[in-house]
């Protein structure tokens, strides 16, 4: 064989291999585009706010049914005593495996408001708290202050895990 069709060969064979690995990395790409994982959670979300003379704020997740557990990643609350002549305020916040006032506490934080015109508050995410199947989650206040202008507000993120 001469040089000339040897190159020619060479040529080919460098030629196919490079077909065959773009076609290669076409039909399996690289991990870096995720296939197979699941897709990422819908997450929800509930609010709530109270003035004084009102019922403490709360928010509650409904039961998701059978085998659904609610799983919590965030939670902030907020506790505001703008009232002229306002007192201390002290209040737990809860986050409740059930119903408002009777669910199991998962976590508990307690602000204090010391008077009038003060902001307290407690904010965490990255949180992994997760409920029992088929419960409702509840972040809530233990009571509402009876100092005259205060704002309480409770906010719960989180998504369903089955």
């Amino acid at each position: 064989m001469s040089k000339k069709n040897v190159a020619l060969l060479l040529s080919l064979l460098g030629l196919v291999c490079l077909i065959y690995g773009i076609s290669r990395a076409l039909a399996n790409p690289p991990h870096a585009f995720a296939q197979g994982l699941p897709a990422p959670p819908a997450t929800w979300s509930a609010t709530d706010l109270k003035v004084s003379g009102q019922a403490a704020a709360s928010v509650s997740i409904a039961a998701g049914g059978s085998g659904v557990q609610h799983v919590a990643t965030c939670i902030s609350a907020n506790m505001v005593s703008a009232g002229v002549g306002s007192t201390w305020c002290h209040g737990n916040v809860r986050l409740r495996n059930g119903p408002s006032g009777s669910g199991t506490p998962l976590q508990q934080w307690s602000l204090t408001v010391p008077g009038s015109n003060n902001t307290v508050g407690v904010s965490q995410c990255d949180l992994n708290v997760v409920g029992s199947p088929n419960t409702a989650m509840t972040l809530e206040f233990d009571g509402i202050c009876s100092s005259g202008g205060t704002v309480q507000t409770v906010n719960l993120v989180g998504y369903d895990a089955s």
